[in-house]
């Protein structure tokens, strides 16, 4: 079984309190060397006529549902991946949206994956880590049970790779594993996932090396409600979901692993921030959340293009409404770059 690493989370406004100056996972002096841009504030888009928050609306009337985005921007170009699900056949592609005007209006989605094995669906939950010419995609595969990995070019298509198994092994896993978010790491990847042990317990987010085999580091990251319930809201007593991390450079030329979240309370949810130096320690922002929603909002991904920080999350609210929504921190100039 895999040590379970770093479960400690301490807020980030403990830092100077706790520790001074020293180091926490190697972020020095606290909250004060964490990205200040891209975490707070997003403003949801409301575009076209009537005002929508949709970039990638559901085709409702199909019983088509886009979920779990992930953005990727390639020149000045944001790609956009999703599932794209049927509801009535269970069948699923991953498909990928184009955005030439800075992630306001997408093209129309493509398929990029598919399969017909039956046992694979559905796809679910894709992530990226692309090189010069090619990309890798981790996704989920048949409602928790892996993760599946393909490879090919930015824009598509991509063909599943049998180079890596990863199953159901460890005991905070029991109950399944979802949302992969890969990311480059030594010669190798690195994918944060979320699990939990069984339906009574709350979601974690952990983490897996990939190099000649998949290696389970342990848990990262936990929700649960800090001890000063005066000074923090209790907003993630029911687990850590849907990661989407990053590698950036801040401005002084720091490279951090950032991360964006969901907390769970209840079956509803908000985004929250952490970021780590080694990528096993990460401290949640003393904000957190940072995103809040009076409808149901699922898996963030966040991307930087330009002087802007686009959050594009799935979107569920009633009167038959649900989609790729997008919310943008458009505050100035950006201190980092990811």
């Amino acid at each position: 079984m895999a040590q379970i690493h770093h479960k400690a989370i301490v807020p980030l406004a403990l830092f100077g309190l706790v520790l001074g100056c020293a180091q926490l996972g190697g972020i020095g002096g606290g909250d004060s060397n964490l990205p200040n841009r891209g975490i707070v504030p997003y403003v949801v888009l409301e575009a076209g006529e009537p005002p929508s928050p949709y970039v990638l609306p559901s085709r409702l009337d199909e019983n088509i549902r886009y979920l779990e985005p992930y953005g990727l921007v390639v020149d000045d170009t944001v790609y956009l991946y999703v599932e794209e699900r049927n509801l009535d056949t269970g069948d699923s592609t991953i498909v990928l949206a184009t955005s030439t005007d800075k992630g306001v209006s997408f093209s129309e989605p493509q398929p990029v994956l598919t399969t017909s094995d039956e046992a694979l669906l559905p796809l679910a939950g894709p992530s990226l880590s692309c090189g010069a010419d090619t990309c890798l995609m981790a996704l989920g595969y048949g409602n928790g049970e892996g993760f599946l990995f393909a490879e090919g070019p930015a824009e598509g298509p991509f063909t599943i790779v049998d180079k890596w198994t990863f199953e159901i092994t460890e005991d905070y896993e029991q109950d399944g594993v979802a949302s992969p978010s890969i990311i480059p790491h030594g010669d190798g990847y690195a994918v944060y996932y979320h699990s939990r042990a069984d339906a009574d317990s709350p979601y974690v987010i952990a983490r897996a090396d990939l190099a000649e085999t998949v290696t389970k580091v342990g848990v990262v990251l936990e929700g649960e409600c800090p001890e000063d319930a005066a000074l923090f809201d209790c907003w993630e007593p029911d687990g850590v979901q849907h990661p989407d991390v990053r590698i950036s450079t801040t401005a002084g030329g720091q490279t951090l692993v950032r991360m964006m979240y969901r907390g769970r309370l209840g079956t509803s949810g908000s985004f929250g921030f952490a970021a780590s130096e080694d990528g096993l320690l990460f401290v949640k922002f003393f904000a957190n959340p940072i995103f809040e929603s009076e409808q149901t909002i699922f898996h963030p991904t966040n991307v930087q293009l330009d002087d802007r920080y686009l959050l594009f999350f799935t979107r569920s609210a009633p009167g038959n409404s649900h989609g790729v929504a997008l919310a943008i921190n458009a505050d100035g100039k950006p201190s980092e770059g990811f």
